[in-house]
């Protein structure tokens, strides 16, 4: 105990001077473990007795302190995983059953963990693997790059693999660097939409995370070598101050969609929404049918809105996709994007965005 009083001292001294310090958490699944092995939690020495104690004599800002997370202190209920106190984790991004249903069932507070792996780029990957030994997939030295060590399997490679039986079963390492990229990015995006949706039911998301640490396959939205993954523009799409989202709700009875505008800045916003309905076939969009046009919406300050109500009952929701456009008045903000009843449709329609892309750009080349 003197020995972590001592490096608590040092790790509170080294940092509470950083500006974007937000808050202090004690551990990290301590209490979680404790509770599954029927342990009192709350009378743990460290994040109960010395860091407490340390910040309170070091940190002159008075930062807020969370004990583990996650954890529900304080609450009448002690399980540290509950959902409408503390904060809890959400790895759903991996899991896109039933079109991410863990995700869209939800009622946290606070999220502070949640992401997908993805393989990195493969000028990374040829940083730090021998081509020899990139393919298959799910050779030893990729498994140790994915976290699983020689005595302890923790099956994160499969859980990025099973990305195959949702997108693509790619047959090539490049291809699945595409497929796993595009599965996380999405699952990010379902993630923060999600959150975002619920505000101010849900305060905060934290994802794991901006980096990786070292060469491997990971959840960084950059990889080792600072090269960014896909997710990276997904996710800064999906936080834009005013952004526009789509939903179907797991909670509630039907099987609605349902259209979102969440405004996170300090004063309210008007603008026109505009949806449409696109069909995919034989990898070709046929010409979409619009829902709204220009239709005049008012979002109040620092909050969310369902601004449209829409039936899926006529439409085939393995080839439906509803593609949204926002735009503020004056040109200030706009957001834009499109959503899918099944994963599959969103890879789908993603390539042939990609495609439409590079078929007009070749084509004002040749003009």
């Amino acid at each position: 105990m003197d020995e972590v009083q001592i490096e608590a001292v040092d790790m509170v001294k080294r940092l509470r001077h950083h500006t974007c310090l937000a808050c202090w958490c004690g551990d990290n699944e301590s209490d979680m473990i404790d509770f599954d092995r029927g342990i009192d939690y709350t009378a743990n020495p460290i994040n109960r007795g010395i860091l407490l104690k340390t910040l309170g004599e070091h940190d002159s800002q008075k930062r807020y302190y969370h004990p583990s997370s996650p954890s529900s202190f304080p609450s009448d209920d002690p399980d540290p995983r509950q959902s409408c106190a503390g904060d809890r984790r959400n790895w759903g991004p991996w899991h896109p059953d039933n079109n991410y249903e863990h995700i869209r069932k939800d009622i946290s507070r606070v999220i502070s963990e949640g992401g997908m792996y993805a393989w990195p780029s493969r000028q990374t990957m040829d940083s730090f693997m021998p081509r020899e030994l990139q393919w298959p997939a799910d050779t030893k030295t990729a498994r140790l790059h994915g976290g699983d060590l020689d005595f302890f399997d923790r099956g994160f490679l499969e859980m990025t693999l099973c990305a195959g039986r949702f997108f693509e079963d790619a047959q090539d390492l490049d291809r699945l660097i595409e497929v796993s990229q595009f599965a996380q990015g999405w699952g990010y995006k379902m993630l923060i939409e999600r959150c975002r949706q619920r505000k101010p039911e849900c305060g905060g998301l934290n994802l794991w995370k901006l980096n990786d640490a070292w060469p491997c396959i990971d959840a960084g939205l950059l990889d080792y070598n600072l090269v960014p993954r896909m997710s990276l523009q997904m996710v800064r799409d999906a936080y834009a101050p005013v952004a526009v989202s789509m939903s179907q709700d797991l909670n509630a009875e039907g099987h609605d969609a349902f259209v979102w505008l969440v405004n996170d800045l300090l004063l309210p916003m008007k603008g026109k929404l505009t949806l449409e309905v696109v069909t995919l076939a034989e990898g070709q969009a046929l010409p979409s049918v619009v829902l709204a046009q220009e239709l005049q919406v008012q979002i109040p300050a620092n909050r969310s809105v369902c601004a449209l109500t829409i039936s899926t009952e006529a439409f085939d929701l393995e080839t439906t996709v509803l593609c949204a456009h926002f735009e503020a008045d004056g040109a200030a903000h706009h957001s834009e994007t499109f959503y899918t009843f099944a994963p599959v449709t969103a890879w789908r329609y993603w390539q042939y965005l990609q495609s439409a892309t590079k078929s007009s750009i070749a084509s004002a080349a040749l003009s």
